[in-house]
């Protein structure tokens, strides 16, 4: 009896913990109100953050990382980073290959195949300039099928974590390709922001005169999703007229050797690179966003953590990394480490500039809008919320304004400012951040 007792106990412990979660934490986001313009200071809003000097060097270098695999400046990595990258990889997967879509462990001669496909001992076997022709996914290894480290979907392990999906790469995107599978389906390739295997069909390569009209000194960027263009997107600008942009895209050829073509897009869609960045201008694009669905390494064109950040501050030509780790090593950092939560609560007012300062989690990162009312909120884009015991939790699954309290300001590693000096121009004489 008594152990009959005790179990039902642990159930309604765990039952009630799992309510608790998902109630409080939603009961939080109905009554913290989802627009970024909300945390705005109005003194402050339209107070550029950098100077006309300053936004021209970030133009300067964000263009740098954006045609890095054509030109070799500013490169992500080296090829022998990226052949250990790879060598990595294909240990992990070898020792932990993971579950299958159908919940059942992928077998040993899944990876062994891939492994061989990969013929990682020729690399590099191809040093080709390409550009992509169509929204792809760019994988960790030559295959489609995803790899789970778990078959359940509470933890952070399962569905919808495919541990072989790296991120989303948008059509028009500058790639070098590296090394062609055995079964010339895939191509290895270095991006701006990453590295992965691409199908070989949704590349084509560039020529020499590509690159040059390719490679001007206007682009333009576009501000917000939709059925014409993607926010982190830039196109070559070519003209301009009352209505619209006329910008260069990219369009396959039956050979293989893309070619340019022109369109027209709206100024509702796109503006000139780099737009004013001022606490209010990303905030109503931060808005655009808001709602949108969570996907891990942008699975289904959708966003996680870090690519919401990467695409929010692309219009600014404000260049990020494509993971939230790299992304937190980008400007001035703070730590957050062994700190008590009140001690990590005076350090983000005091330090972190809002809609300026991504704070980072372990393996998450977020946006800070500042405090308002003594509370601080953040900016992000989550899967879900764990509960007391740190395994099941409420799926959010989706980008939405939070207060940083409980879990989140738990795992806080630190905080950073994503230009160092933009701070100063943006605190008072007590020290605060103006923007709040």
């Amino acid at each position: 009896m008594k152990k009959i007792i005790l179990f039902v106990f642990i159930i309604v412990v765990l039952v009630y913990s799992h309510w608790y979660v998902t109630s409080n934490f939603e009961r939080r986001l109905k009554t913290t109100p989802q627009d970024a313009t909300t945390y705005l200071q109005p003194i402050t809003a339209d107070k550029a953050f950098f100077t006309n000097q300053e936004q021209t060097t970030l133009k300067q270098q964000y263009l740098c990382h954006y045609f890095s695999p054509w030109t070799g400046k500013c490169l992500l990595m080296d090829n022998a980073n990226i052949k250990s990258q790879e060598i990595e990889n294909i240990n992990k997967f070898t020792t932990q290959p993971g579950w299958a879509a159908n919940m059942h462990p992928h077998n040993r001669e899944w990876i062994n195949t891939v492994v061989d496909n990969m013929e990682i001992s020729t690399f590099p076997n191809s040093h080709i300039k390409a550009i992509t022709i169509r929204n792809s996914n760019l994988r960790e290894l030559p295959s489609n099928e995803p790899s789970f480290k778990t078959q359940q979907d509470d933890s952070s392990d399962g569905y919808p974590f495919d541990l072989l999906q790296a991120s989303y790469l948008p059509a028009n995107t500058p790639v070098l390709l590296l090394q062609t599978s055995k079964d010339k389906v895939w191509d290895l390739v270095l991006t701006p922001n990453a590295v992965g295997w691409l199908p070989h069909e949704d590349i084509n390569y560039v020529t020499n005169d590509f690159i040059q009209r390719w490679h001007t000194e206007n682009y333009v960027a576009a501000l917000k999703d939709n059925t014409i263009a993607r926010l982190g997107v830039i196109y070559p600008l070519i003209s301009t007229a009352n209505d619209h942009y006329k910008i260069l895209v990219t369009q396959a050829s039956a050979d293989h050797i893309a070619v340019i073509q022109t369109e027209n897009l709206s100024k509702k869609y796109v503006a000139p690179l780099p737009v004013l960045a001022t606490p209010k201008n990303i905030a109503i694009i931060a808005n655009s966003l808001l709602g949108k669905p969570y996907g891990w390494g942008g699975m289904y064109g959708y966003r996680d953590c870090s690519a919401t950040m990467m695409d929010l501050f692309a219009p600014f030509a404000i260049w990020l990394p494509r993971n939230s780790k790299q992304q937190l090593q980008t400007g001035k950092f703070i730590s957050l480490a062994n700190k008590s939560n009140e001690e990590k609560r005076l350090l983000i007012r005091k330090f972190g500039v809002p809609s300026l300062s991504l704070i980072g989690l372990k393996g998450h990162i977020v946006l800070y809008l500042g405090d308002k009312n003594d509370q601080l909120y953040v900016y992000q884009t989550m899967w879900g919320s764990h509960n007391m015991f740190g395994w099941r939790k409420s799926v959010v699954g989706r980008t939405v304004i939070t207060p940083f309290v409980g879990g989140l300001l738990d795992k806080a590693i630190g905080v950073t400012m994503l230009l160092p000096g933009a701070e100063e121009r943006t605190r008072t004489s007590t020290g605060r951040p103006t923007s709040t």
